[in-house]
């Protein structure tokens, strides 16, 4: 076998792979073939590492909230006329937020995720703001601007909130 044959072959049989979730929450069907497996995620333990993880600290906290005794009240405020769907990760199941309505989600153990999406699948700007010591504020508003749709919510154990 010629050299050039033997690193091609030496190519095909590895693969270089970065993960950016913790492996313990990753795992690998069996290979059939020389490609890397897919890896599968275990759903709920997964759910429960993103809520206890803070962001990736090159994103800027959005605003702060002072929390008490490590808890946060979030008051959700619907302004569009399209249900959106939230989860508190590892706290609640989703759940249905209806149009022009609002819920106050209480004592939160920080750090907390909260996701939410329209079920009309339109875009989301989402507008946080710390009003009193341990509450925040978050209004949903419709809008057309890809670039400011978010779908997620992160508050850190120091109150740091930041949006995806």
């Amino acid at each position: 076998m010629r050299l050039a044959e033997s690193i091609g072959s030496l190519f095909l049989n590895f693969s270089l792979v970065t993960w950016t979730i913790a492996p313990q929450f990753i795992a690998f069907s069996t290979p059939t073939s020389h490609l890397m497996p897919e890896p599968r995620l275990h759903s709920a333990a997964l759910k429960s590492y993103l809520a206890q993880t803070p962001p990736l600290p090159t994103s800027l906290p959005e605003v702060e909230v002072k929390p008490i005794n490590g808890t946060v009240n979030i008051k959700l405020l619907n302004t569009t006329g399209a249900t959106i769907t939230y989860e508190v990760l590892g706290d609640t199941k989703p759940r249905a937020l209806l149009g022009n309505t609002n819920f106050t989600l209480q004592n939160l153990k920080l750090p907390v995720t909260v996701t939410f999406h329209r079920e009309d699948h339109g875009l989301l700007m989402v507008n946080p703001k710390s009003l009193v010591t341990g509450f925040l504020e978050v209004t949903f508003s419709a809008t057309t601007d890809f670039s400011i749709d978010k779908q997620t919510l992160v508050v850190s154990r120091g109150g740091r909130i930041y949006l995806n």
